[in-house]
């Protein structure tokens, strides 16, 4: 329920403490990478094994991918430190590396089935990963 401040300087805003979520309205958690430290505790471990146990999408890109190892949630499934990849997905966990940004988000928004079809999955790949204009 505090302000966060990124490694870049943005403030973000948050509108609850992490033991006031209803988890049951939870249908993916995306974490960003950076500066991790803050979220290396018990009560952020509890939570990504409780998502992962009910088929929540998690995400996670760069210096996240730590704290998905580290608590246990990569076991037994394919994973950007498992393999010699930018991007993987299994298991429902969803891992990149820093420079996969555009992948991830392609990746996660087609899991969260965010596109309305697949011309609006091929637009958005071509204007962020082929850099092509749209008219």
């Amino acid at each position: 329920g505090k302000p966060v401040r990124t490694m870049e300087g943005y403030s973000v805003n948050t509108d609850l403490a992490l033991g006031d979520l209803d988890r049951k309205q939870i249908r993916s958690l995306i974490i960003p990478g950076g500066r991790v430290d803050n979220i290396r505790n018990g009560e952020v471990a509890e939570l990504l094994h409780d998502l992962k146990d009910r088929g929540v999408l998690i995400a996670a890109i760069c210096a996240a991918v730590d704290v998905l190892d580290e608590t246990g949630i990569l076991e037994g499934i394919r994973s950007t430190h498992s393999e010699n990849s930018d991007l993987s997905h299994d298991g429902g966990v969803i891992t990149a590396r820093a420079n996969a940004y555009v992948d991830f988000a392609i990746e996660t928004a087609k899991t969260l089935g965010l596109f309305a079809d697949e011309k609006d999955l091929q637009e958005t790949v071509d204007f962020w990963k082929n850099y092509k204009r749209m008219q």
